[in-house]
């Protein structure tokens, strides 16, 4: 009965990763596409509602979908850009968006015993995938994929999705068990050998730890540094011109394509979905192709702001800087919620969502269309939602 209800919401966890990994698919799109459509189909029993908002929310979408189409119109002027891609991207990203509202109404509209239940069971079933990943159950190159988490294709994509109901586990926990869980998770996040999970853990250590233990994570840092083999970790840090490492590279490479960006459009971007298009010269492109013989995360920058500002320009920037502000305050919100200020389980997995989408900004991202996308938008959603609600009692009261 679970599983019915709230077949969307797995579906947008699942599907795209699995579909990518099983069908050797070029990226996340079609099975967040599918993802997206399975929520809205299972979001009808409540669609009198879900139209309601569909109309208040449509206004607002246009409105983006226009200022969209005015910037890539200006970029074509500079470069020629592919209308086709871009327009059929945009179609695209109506059915992520209304699929991530459709969730919002009917998973965050649910009761808070099932919203509750659903995370802690997603926590627990991606943990328990993550132990027999890591056991080497079944072989590492799954499908023809090195290390894939299944159903997920590499460690980070799991990581990314993990990491929500990972700040949810430990939000919603108290005292000694919520330091059993960081711990258990920052362990795997070394086992599996994956920045991004590390990163992530530590993300979810700022906001639900204590000021007076920081000082005991330093320690922790040092006597680790010591004792174990962080030479994984180190190889991902180090950015000199002399490093050979596929992760490092990609991440760099991030950085130069939105310098590259913005000096061949005079700070206006490529225009929607058009990073990758054009040939690059970067020279950690070059390095990548010789080390592995391809063009590697050119269409996607490697994460979020990579492709936003590059494809933006000044206007990405913008965009970034108001997401970044946004995300700040929401995790003042959460962390207040983990230091004991009430909430329901639906608004503090919104806020969790909401924060650990930052490690698609600066960390690892998978472009515009994913799961995890889809988990962002029917948060922020929720989040306003919620809010709007919230003030409108508080005046009738």
């Amino acid at each position: 009965m679970i599983l019915k209800r709230n077949v969307g919401f797995y579906a947008a966890i699942f599907l795209p990763s699995a579909l990518f990994l099983v069908a050797n698919l070029s990226s996340l799109a079609i099975g967040a596409a599918l993802a997206a459509l399975l929520a809205i189909a299972a979001s009808l029993p409540v669609k009198s509602e879900l139209l309601n908002i569909y109309k208040s929310d449509l206004i607002l979408l246009l409105l983006c979908a226009g200022i969209i189409i005015d910037h890539l119109i200006f970029a074509d002027i500079v470069f020629s850009v592919s209308l086709w891609k871009a327009m059929t991207s945009l179609v695209l990203l109506f059915i992520l968006f209304f699929g991530a509202v459709a969730l919002s109404i009917s998973f965050f509209g649910s009761s808070s015993k099932n919203v509750n239940t659903v995370c802690w069971s997603v926590f627990f079933l991606m943990g328990f995938i993550l132990v027999v990943s890591i056991s080497n159950i079944y072989p590492s190159n799954i499908f023809g994929v090195n290390k894939a988490v299944f159903p997920f294709s590499e460690p980070s994509h799991f990581a990314l999705t993990f990491l929500p109901f990972l700040m949810f586990a430990c939000v919603t926990s108290n005292g000694w068990r919520r330091y059993v869980i960081l711990c258990a998770s920052v362990i795997l996040a070394y086992w599996v050998q994956n920045l991004t999970m590390m990163v992530g853990c530590f993300v979810v250590f700022l906001v639900c730890v204590r000021l007076i233990f920081f000082p005991i994570l330093i320690v922790v840092i040092f006597v680790a540094g010591s004792a174990l083999d962080l030479s994984y970790f180190g190889d991902r840090l180090d950015f000199t011109d002399e490093t050979t490492n596929l992760s490092t590279l990609v991440y760099l490479q991030g950085w130069e394509l939105v310098k590259e960006s913005m000096q061949l459009t005079n700070y206006w971007g490529f225009g929607f979905q058009q990073l990758g298009l054009q040939p690059t010269s970067v020279p950690t492109a070059e390095a990548i192709y010789r080390l592995s013989g391809g063009d590697l995360n050119q269409n996607d920058g490697g994460f979020l702001l990579a492709k936003v500002v590059s494809e933006f320009g000044i206007l990405g920037v913008l965009i970034i800087g108001g997401l970044s502000l946004f995300i700040g305050r929401v995790a003042v919100r959460l962390r207040a919620i983990a230091n004991g200020l009430y909430s329901t389980p639906a608004y503090t997995f919104s806020c969790c969502v909401i924060v650990t989408f930052m490690l698609e900004i600066y960390v690892r991202g998978t472009g515009y269309y994913s799961g995890t996308m889809i988990l962002f938008l029917m948060s922020v959603h929720y989040y306003f939602r919620y809010n709007k609600i919230r003030r409108l009692m508080d005046v009738i009261g």
